[in-house]
């Protein structure tokens, strides 16, 4: 078990039967890691273009590009990220806002429709608030995760396509020991 980080080899092989085949042809468990495609289930969606959000509401950013997804994780319809495994994800993501002194800006994670994790984004008056989060999130199968971003500017506020942002992304990183 020392070999394989904690993890327990028959939750490995009840959820993810294609992992302990894997591990067993790469000689995983005498020392050997098994390659890191077949090992981390992942996706990366972004948005393409600015969403107008209101003030003093958390609101879920609609992801419409997929940068990949080698596990069929992101549920277009509903803009969010399932687990396909039990286990932890890696979940990643960023938000800009436009440009905007007043008023403060967040992103956060959800899972199952509740925050995880949050993160300010600090003003600059005349630039674009960027920001990102990494959080691991322990889930079941069919978990699912969510950007949501809140501003209280007190109007509307578009959040901003700039640097690669906004963009949700999660990576199964294994099963908790």
């Amino acid at each position: 078990m020392s070999s394989m980080g904690g993890q327990r080899p028959d939750l490995i092989r009840e959820e993810l039967p294609w992992l302990a085949r894997e591990a067993k042809r790469s000689g995983w468990g005498r020392g050997v890691v098994p390659p890191i495609a077949a090992m981390f289930p992942s996706a990366k969606v972004h948005a393409t273009g600015a969403q107008s959000v209101a003030s003093d509401t958390p609101v879920k950013i609609t992801m419409n590009a997929t940068d990949w997804d080698n596990d069929e994780m992101f549920d277009n319809t509903n803009d969010r990220l399932i687990a396909k495994h039990a286990g932890l994800l890696l979940v990643v993501a960023g938000l800009a806002w436009a440009a905007n002194s007043a008023g403060e800006r967040y992103l956060y994670v959800y899972q199952n429709g509740a925050a995880v994790a949050s993160q300010i984004i600090f003003l600059t008056a005349s630039a674009v608030a960027r920001a990102t989060i990494s959080v691991p999130v322990s889930v079941a199968r069919n978990d699912y995760v969510e950007l949501f971003g809140f501003h209280s500017v007190g109007v509307n506020l578009n959040t901003a396509v700039a640097d690669g942002l906004p963009f949700l992304s999660a990576t199964w990183i294994g099963v908790p020991s």
